[in-house]
Parts: C-alpha cells; structure tokens; sequence
C-alpha cells in the first residue's frame, strides 16, 4: 500500500506539465480586440463638437451677411431705376402739355392775326360803301359837285375809318400781347417743374445712396463681429479675424 502511493506521487511529479496558453495565442481573439482597441485613436470630444457646429454656424450667417452686401449694388440700381422712370414719365407729361400748349399758343396768334386783317378789310368796304351813300345822297340834294362832295364827305368817311383800323390794330395788339404774356407764363411754370422735377429725381436718388450706405456700414460692422466670433469658437484671434 505505501509502495503504491510511493509510485503514484512520483508519476504525477514525472508527468508532463499542462500547456500554457498565452494571451497573443491563436485561440485569443478577446485579446487581440483588445489590444486594438487600445492602440486606436482617441474621437473628438463633446467639446470639440460643439465648437466644429458653433463654427458652423458662424459661418453660414458670415455667408449670408456678406451675400447681403454684394447685393446691395443691384438693389441700388433698381432703386435708381424705379426713381428714374418716375422722373421720365413727370418729364413726359410736361412735354406732353407744353406741345398742346404750345399748339393752343400759336392758333390764337392765327387766329388774332386773321381777326385783324379781317376787321381791316371790313372797316376798308364798310367806309366805301358809307362814301358812297354819302356821295349819292350829296348828288340827289344838288351838291354832286360843291366842297362837301369832292372834299367834305370823303374826309369824314376817311377820318371815321382811320379811327376804326386804329381800335381794331389796339385791340389786335392788346391781344397779341395777352397772348405772349400768357405764353411766357407758361414757359416759365413748365421750367420750374421741370427744374423741381429734376431736383427731386436727385434728392430721391441720394435718400437711396445714403440708406444703402447706411446698411452697408451696418452690414460690415455684423460681418466683423460675426469674424471674430468665429475666431474664437475656432480657437484663433479675434482681432485679427475682425480687420477688413
């Protein structure tokens, strides 16, 4: 009995030790995932990601503020365009009732004019036809060949028509004259609304100049903060950023 034990404690010192299995064996796939893991980069941080997106962000409205900016030339000209039409069509309505004006103008000159020579050549046949009722009725009384028939009679009919041509020049000339008077009056309001016409167009057109200048130095001033507070996030100078 103690020879049986005697042999059995030597066999179990004699016999082979169990394999050992190390960690980088063919059978340890656990550890090699491990290892890799460990040896992998580290992702950004919550930090970080939020400051990429803030910059983002910044960005986007940097985009937009200056789109803005560019735009603002096509707006002024638009603006300008709107202006300018408003003063040409002014412009043409004056134009448009200077010419019937001007035509109403001219056919009263006509018109006083031919009413003159007309008034004369009928003062003219209205002293011939008086002469020579006068002259008739000078003969039927017997006085066909004293003074008043070869000078008396023909001297009033002439004085008489010589004071009618001359109301009728009177009155052609203070026609004529109310005529170009109104004229002229005319002339003058139509170059004061033009000249005001052209003063507004100008006036207009600088309100537009200096509200777009005022947007533009707005909008420059919002690009420069935007700029430097993009540096920030983005973790660079500010200041520097901000400069045009």
């Amino acid at each position: 009995m103690k020879l049986k034990t005697v042999v059995e404690d030597s066999q179990r010192r004699t016999a082979a030790p169990a394999p050992l299995i190390l960690p980088n064996a063919g059978t340890g796939t656990a550890g090699q995932q491990q290892q890799q893991q460990s040896s992998a980069p580290a992702g950004p941080t919550a930090a970080q990601i939020a400051a990429a997106q803030q910059v983002a962000l910044f960005d986007q409205s940097i985009n937009n503020t200056q789109a803005g900016i560019n735009r603002l030339g096509t707006e002024r000209d638009s603006s300008y365009s709107t202006v300018d039409a408003s003063w040409q069509d002014a412009l043409n309505q004056l134009l448009l009732g200077k010419n019937q004006a001007n035509e109403t103008y001219t056919g009263n000159k006509k018109t006083a004019a031919t009413d003159y020579v007309g008034a004369k050549n009928t003062i003219t046949s209205q002293a011939g036809s008086s002469l020579t009722g006068l002259l008739r009725l000078l003969g039927s009384r017997g006085a066909g060949g004293g003074t008043a028939y070869r000078t008396t009679a023909p001297g009033a009919v002439a004085r008489d028509a010589t004071i009618k041509r001359t109301d009728a020049g009177n009155t052609f000339g203070a026609n004529n004259q109310a005529l170009d008077t109104n004229w002229n009056t005319y002339l003058t309001d139509y170059n004061n609304q033009v000249s005001s016409a052209n003063a507004q167009r100008e006036r207009e057109r600088g309100n537009i100049n200096n509200a777009i200048e005022t947007r533009r130095a707005t909008l420059l001033q919002t690009l420069a903060q935007l700029q430097a507070q993009r540096a920030t996030a983005a973790g660079g100078n500010p200041v520097a950023a901000a400069q045009p």
